[in-house]
């Protein structure tokens, strides 16, 4: 459809060294998708593309990454080319906006070398991705679970290995951020936070959306923030192990006090049968990806 994303914006982070087609390619799919794409990168002026190793086209930045605020964003792509990614993280402005972008629960695109930003992002840990083979290492020494497929998609994030998957990742790409995940409720959530702060609901709300994507940087605190308030509310007790486990965080104390709170819930019993008896980040992982949300808690 050519209206999958219409009135949505897309984040491009690229800088010099950026391989041209793993750019113009992802580019193309969102304009024809109704999308309005955007060249955000390290500094004004242009950005020199490169075809493997040889010069490209050169592309007009449109956002300095100073200037750039995730919020403004319904997604993020970020290509590859060894020289892009590798100057992406060594810049904590840029290490930010994509780090930005996963706190809030918005979709996130990465090919081939681009995978080394979200290492430095911290943002790899317990997920199923790909990348350019020389990056397995570095990926699974981050945590992550490699995997060696044309496209990897693990809430919200897609990832793809090299020029050669390109149709399959764009087709993600469009797909995922037409789906929008739980940015929406994520941003309305954090906008009610000043407005309600004697209450845990936003905190709750927030909690239990990142939760369901397995986005452990966002829905962790956000729990635990809704226990700090409501102690004796087992749900959040039971979210808040949900949470730990799906960002492969020991989630066994959460789990037991959900269930001491409540015994008899299938929920409270169903989170210590989970959680209860693994011991390692990936069996935590793996527990939380089929848990149950309590059913009033969803949006």
């Amino acid at each position: 459809m050519a209206d999958e994303l219409q009135g949505k914006k897309v984040a491009f982070l690229a800088t010099t060294g950026v391989e041209q087609e793993e750019l113009t390619e992802p580019w193309k799919a969102v304009e024809e998708a109704g999308g309005e794409p955007e060249l955000v990168s390290l500094e004004a002026g242009e950005v020199q593309a490169y075809e493997h190793l040889e010069k490209g086209d050169t592309f007009s930045v449109e956002v300095e990454i100073g200037d750039a605020d995730a919020s403004s964003y319904d997604g993020l792509v970020l290509p590859g080319g060894v020289a892009n990614p590798d100057f992406l993280r060594q810049d904590e402005q840029a290490v930010a906006f994509v780090r930005d972008f996963f706190e809030a629960g918005k979709p996130v695109a990465a090919i081939c070398h681009a995978p080394w930003t979200l290492i430095e992002a911290g943002v790899v840990a317990g997920r199923d991705l790909t990348s350019y083979p020389s990056l397995k290492t570095d990926l699974e020494n981050a945590g992550a679970n490699w995997q060696d497929e044309e496209v990897v998609v693990d809430a919200g994030l897609v990832t793809s290995r090299s020029p050669d998957d390109l149709p399959a990742f764009c087709a993600k790409v469009v797909e995922e951020i037409a789906e929008g995940d739980c940015a929406e409720a994520v941003a309305e959530a954090r906008a009610s936070l000043d407005v309600l702060s004697v209450r845990a609901r936003p905190y709750e709300v927030i909690g239990y959306c990142a939760a369901r994507q397995g986005l452990g940087a966002l829905a962790v605190p956000a729990m635990q923030r809704a226990v700090e308030r409501d102690p004796r509310n087992w749900e959040y007790h039971y979210g808040l192990a949900v949470a730990r486990a799906g960002a492969g965080i020991d989630p066994r104390a959460a789990a037991r006090t959900a269930l001491r709170l409540n015994r008899f819930h299938v929920l409270a019993r169903d989170g210590w049968r989970r959680f209860g008896r693994g011991r390692d980040p990936r069996s935590w992982r793996a527990a939380a990806s089929g848990a149950r949300l309590p059913e009033d808690l969803r949006r």
